[in-house]
């Protein structure tokens, strides 16, 4: 069994999410795309170019 790690990050600001998406999505794979969730904050999930899952999300507000 591979061995796995979980990251979580949460911003306060919705360009730094998507800042910290784009660049850890370089060379990895998206597995669901940074996008508003029913639960009102953005929310998505990558696999970085280094095998590590990420789970990015944070409060609904902009710059």
């Amino acid at each position: 069994m591979q061995d796995r790690k979980l990251s979580f990050t949460r911003t306060h600001w919705e360009d730094e999410a998507r800042e910290a998406f784009t660049k850890l999505a370089e060379g990895g794979k998206v597995k669901y795309p940074l996008e508003p969730a029913f639960w009102g904050t953005l929310h998505g999930q990558l696999e970085d170019k280094f095998g590590v899952l990420w789970m990015i999300s944070n409060e609904v507000k902009s710059n």
